[in-house]
Order: C-alpha cells, then sequence, then structure tokens
C-alpha cells in the first residue's frame, strides 16, 4: 500500500513537470525564442460576428526597420473557447 502511493506520487510528480517542459517549449517554438512577439486581435465584421486571430510580428521589426507580420486566423467557435 505504501509503496502504491510513492509510486502515485512520482508519477503525479512526473505528469506535473511534463505539463511545464512542454508549456515552455511551445512558447519557445510558437515565439521563435522569444523573437516574435504574439497579439491577440479582435474585430468585428460588417454582419456583427466577432472574429479573432493571433498576429505574430518579429521584435527586430520598427518604423525604420520594417518586417513583415503573419496573422493566423482561428477555425471557429469551438476552437476559440479552446484557446480561451
Amino acid at each position: 500500500m505504501k509503496k502504491t502511493k510513492s509510486r502515485a506520487k512520482l508519477l503525479t510528480l512526473i505528469a506535473v513537470l511534463l505539463c511545464v517542459i512542454s508549456g515552455i517549449g511551445a512558447s519557445f517554438v510558437q515565439t521563435s525564442g522569444a523573437q516574435v512577439e504574439v497579439k491577440d486581435m479582435r474585430w468585428e465584421t460588417p454582419s456583427g460576428k466577432m472574429m479573432s486571430a493571433l498576429l505574430y510580428v518579429p521584435k527586430s521589426a520598427t518604423e525604420n526597420n520594417q518586417a513583415r507580420g503573419s496573422s493566423l486566423v482561428t477555425g471557429g467557435i469551438i476552437i476559440e473557447r479552446c484557446r480561451t
């Protein structure tokens, strides 16, 4: 019984560590190692529906050093609910 509880605690700790490491890794990949700023954009369409997208802007982009940005529009309300 004691061995089972000890094993369960170890597995829980490993699972939590994997979640934290995965979150940090995903953030690093999404921002190219913190070289890209991710902004959440929201606007209303002429028909009254709300749209949202993620705007990726390189940190090196300035008024004098223009760089291309990229936007990602999600695929619907279900994805939007998962993201927020």
